[in-house]
């Protein structure tokens, strides 16, 4: 087994061994950071293969005191921050200066060449096993699965992790709602253009349409045109390239109070009920630049009755402070940050006071953040943005990923402890990364999120994908939608990650722009199983990786999964619930559980070496 450390080295085995040793001390080092970021409690629970290693509960125990009624809090430095009768809580929140120095040392080791050299080997080996499993033991997997009363992959829970609100429909039932209410509603006044009231057909005349609206006047579709143009993606959300129709429909806060986008959105919704088995967690914007948009958004969704047994909401948060502070909406990132999260704070803290927000609070499970990842981020020096404080970030130029991470994770980690002490249910932080961009973007999510969306980037760096293997870090990936934007799809790593054994599962990201029929899910299941050739079992494998990773409750967890699933061992798989045979979890289990056992050795034999 040791041999397979230095496959690829010129150099001699016993020197080769000592850098191995080393390199198994400096990766163990950096997966003891992650834990005193990541919060988790029975709303964001551990992966199962990690759940008994995770120190967390040491790292932030309960504050009994954040239940209290005397409970003052403020933000301060950009992070939210809570006293007693004047005496502060230590919420053992990670400094921005830490943060940037621990998030040098990640990079320092993703950089570093024996690093890579050894993390390579190790996910190829990771590779080789699997491959190697699957010619023993594919006949026998199958075996449950043809006997007995077992459920099959069209009966198993399927979670889209992915997918944002207002691309949840896909073309066909945009256009077909759109000349439903063309004809029924034509004349409502739905907008106010230039201090002039427009109804539904002033609307459509004035953009030369009469009686006939087909999917292809849509130019939803997204196509050859959008491949490296997140511009021109991102306009696809706009119906026939206008502006005016997207506000009209597929926005919540327009002149007719977003109605229409209500409608439309809890028909896909009765879709999803009908379907049983097929869930969804839907991205709704929070921007930051008004302090009212939480109660505006949350009084759409309780208006039009939005809660649902089969969605879960999480907030994503545009990275866009440029945009606000060029057009003086905003005058520091600080105003960003308050409008974002201290409405959440005030919901939690006073919920008789804010029924609405709080009542959405319960529907909402984690925290995003989106933007072109493909822009070229002025980055100097960590030790420059460590050193500015929000209420002083009155530039023009957006801060770089980084910086929103740290802010985003440092306020939901203040929120999540003072609703865990009273009793409420908690937020995830499962931001957009790794679709394009340079690695520090990883790096941040290594440190600070739950599960990320895409993650495509990890192909390039042998370490940060070999860091999330052990961690087990979520990544909800979409080929179909990243093969019309950023990768395609024979070139897209899902299939490598998934065979390596990270804990990836498939969404769609993007209905609209991407799939043809009212299960976009199953078809991106379909496609990746004919191109990928994925069996049965590993579709069921994925699809329990996305129940993992998702937002619903330990409770229902228990149920679709079994009761044990949480302790990863050989207890944690009911076959009768997840269609994945005995045989593929426990192999998954062993190999991991070899994995931390080799490196965690090894790292012992390294102290061992430097203290002789």
């Amino acid at each position: 087994m040791d041999d397979i450390l230095y496959l690829g080295t010129n150099l001699q085995p016993e020197y080769a061994r000592k850098e191995a040793l080393a390199s198994c001390k400096q990766l163990m080092d950096i997966l003891e950071l992650r834990n005193k970021y990541i919060f988790y409690d029975d709303y964001n629970l551990p992966h199962p293969f990690i759940f008994r290693q995770t120190t967390n509960s040491a790292n932030f125990p309960v504050h009994e005191e954040l239940a209290s009624s005397n409970v003052v809090a403020e933000m301060k430095n950009g992070v939210i921050s809570f006293k007693i009768n004047d005496n502060p809580i230590n919420t053992n929140i990670v400094s921005a200066e830490e943060f940037y120095q621990d998030l040098t040392r990640v990079i320092r080791v993703s950089y570093d060449d024996i690093s890579q050299s050894y993390c390579y080997n190790r996910l190829k080996l990771l590779q080789m096993k699997f491959d190697m499993h699957i010619m023993q033991n594919t006949e026998r997997e199958n075996i449950p699965t043809r006997t007995g009363p077992l459920k099959d992959f069209y009966n198993i829970i399927k979670v889209d992790n992915h997918v944002h609100l207002s691309a949840c429909m896909n073309q066909k039932h945009l256009q077909k709602f759109i000349k439903a209410k063309m004809n029924k509603e034509a004349d409502t006044i739905v907008l106010l253009k230039n201090g002039r009231e427009m109804t539904l057909k002033q609307v459509f005349e004035s953009l030369g349409i009469t009686s006939t609206l087909t999917v292809d006047m849509l130019e939803c579709h997204a196509d050859h045109v959008t491949f490296q143009r997140f511009d021109r993606f991102n306009n696809k959300y706009n119906p026939m390239g206008e502006a005016s129709l997207r506000e009209i429909f597929l926005k919540t806060d327009n002149y007719i109070g977003g109605r229409y986008f209500a409608e439309i959105t809890s028909e896909v919704i009765k879709n999803h009920e009908k379907k049983k088995y097929i869930l969804a967690e839907y991205r709704v914007s929070i921007y930051g630049r008004r302090s009212n948009e939480w109660d505006l958004l949350s009084q759409w969704f309780s208006n039009h009755h939005l809660n649902s047994r089969c969605i879960k909401w999480l907030i994503q948060i545009p990275r866009i402070y440029k945009v606000y502070k060029s057009s003086r909406q905003v005058k520091t990132f600080q105003d960003m940050i308050e409008n974002i999260f201290m409405p959440v704070l005030q919901a939690t803290l006073y919920p008789d006071q804010y029924p609405h927000i709080a009542f959405f609070l319960t529907q909402i499970v984690g925290f995003d953040t989106v933007d072109d990842e493909s822009q070229m981020e002025k980055v100097t020096s960590y030790s420059n943005y460590k050193e500015i404080k929000p209420e002083s970030w009155d530039v023009e130029e957006n801060p770089p990923y980084s910086y929103w991470s740290y802010y985003i994770y440092a306020n939901l980690l203040a929120i999540n402890q003072l609703r865990r002490a009273r009793g409420m249910n908690t937020f995830a932080y499962r931001p957009h990364c790794g679709e394009a961009g340079s690695r520090d973007h990883l790096a941040c999510a290594f440190l600070t999120a739950h599960s990320i969306n895409h993650g495509i980037e990890l192909a390039n760096d042998p370490v940060l994908q070999y860091l999330f293997y052990m961690k087990q870090i979520g990544l909800s990936m979409s080929p179909l939608s990243n093969n019309k934007l950023f990768l395609k799809f024979l070139q897209n790593p899902f299939l490598k990650f998934f065979k390596r054994g990270l804990n990836a599962t498939l969404s769609t990201d993007d209905p609209l722009m991407i799939h043809l029929t009212r299960e976009p899910l199953l078809e991106e299941y379909s496609v990746a199983a004919q191109v990928y050739d994925l069996s049965q079992i590993d579709l069921c494998e994925i699809a329990r990786n996305s129940v993992l990773q998702s937002g619903f409750s330990f409770e229902e967890k228990k149920r679709w999964l079994g009761e044990d699933f949480l302790e990863g061992g050989q207890m944690g798989n009911d076959e009768g619930k997840t269609n994945v045979s005995n045989i593929r979890y426990y192999y998954r289990y062993e190999t991991f559980r070899e994995e931390i056992e080799f490196m965690t050795s090894q790292s012992r034999r390294n102290s061992l070496l430097r203290n002789e």
